[in-house]
C-alpha cells in the first residue's frame, strides 16, 4: 500500500517558510498539522493561522515539543495532539529536531519529505531586520536567531545530519526573494508531484 506523505518545511529564520507554506496549502489538497507555541504573537500574526498561541501552562498539550531560551523567557513550540488520517497528505513548518520527532512518530505510516528553504544570507538578514522593524525592534533576538541558524543548518548539528539520513526525501527549495510566494509554491508543486 502506498504511504501518504508528511511534508516538513524547514529553513532559517526569515527564509519565507510560513508564507511559502500558506501558498502551497492554497494550491494543494494538503492538510496542515496544527502548530502551537507559547511565545507572544507578533503584530501581523493571527491565532490559528501561523500558530495556536497557548499559555505556558498549556505546553504539555503539544507533541514534538521544542524550546527556545530567549531573553524574554522560554518559548515552546510544537503541534497539537491530534491523530493524523493516514488517507491524507500533510504539511507543516518545523525545526530539525521536530523533523526527527515526526520521523519517530509517523514514518511507519507516512513517507517523510523534508523541504529546506534556502536563501541568500544577506537578503535573508535584511528581511529579518525589516520584519523586526515592524514588530518591536528586538535586534538582540534577531542576532540570536542568526547565530542559532548558522549552527542549526550546518553539519555540526546532529539533528541536521540525522534529518538528511532518516527522511525519505530531503529536498532544497530556493527562495530568491524576487519570485513571488506563488511562483515558489509552483516550483514546489513540480517537486511535490515527483516524490
Amino acid at each position: 500500500m502506498k504511504k501518504h506523505k508528511i511534508y516538513c518545511i524547514v529553513g532559517k529564520s526569515g527564509s519565507g517558510k510560513d508564507t511559502i507554506t500558506r501558498e502551497i496549502v492554497k494550491k494543494s489538497k494538503l492538510r496542515e498539522i496544527p502548530r502551537c507555541t507559547t511565545r507572544p504573537k507578533r503584530k501581523e500574526e493571527i491565532d490559528g493561522r501561523e500558530y495556536h498561541f497557548l499559555d505556558k501552562k498549556d505546553k504539555d498539550e503539544m507533541i514534538c515539543q521544542t524550546v527556545f531560551h530567549t531573553k524574554h523567557g522560554d518559548w515552546y513550540y510544537g503541534f497539537t495532539k491530534e491523530p493524523l488520517d493516514e488517507n491524507n497528505d500533510y504539511i507543516a513548518v518545523m525545526n530539525l529536531e521536530q523533523v526527527l520527532d515526526i520521523i519517530d512518530i509517523y514514518q511507519e505510516k507516512f513517507k517523510i519529505c523534508v523541504f529546506n528553504i534556502i536563501t541568500d544570507e544577506e537578503t535573508r538578514i535584511i528581511h529579518l531586520i525589516d520584519r523586526e522593524d515592524r514588530n518591536g525592534r528586538d535586534y538582540e533576538e534577531v542576532c540570536r536567531r542568526i547565530k542559532t541558524d548558522a549552527y542549526d543548518f550546518s553539519e555540526r548539528n546532529s539533528a541536521y545530519r540525522e534529518a538528511h539520513k532518516k527522511a525519505d526525501v530531503f529536498y532544497e527549495l530556493y527562495n530568491d526573494y524576487e519570485s513571488t510566494p506563488e511562483e515558489i509554491a509552483a516550483d514546489w508543486d513540480y517537486a511535490y508531484r515527483n516524490f
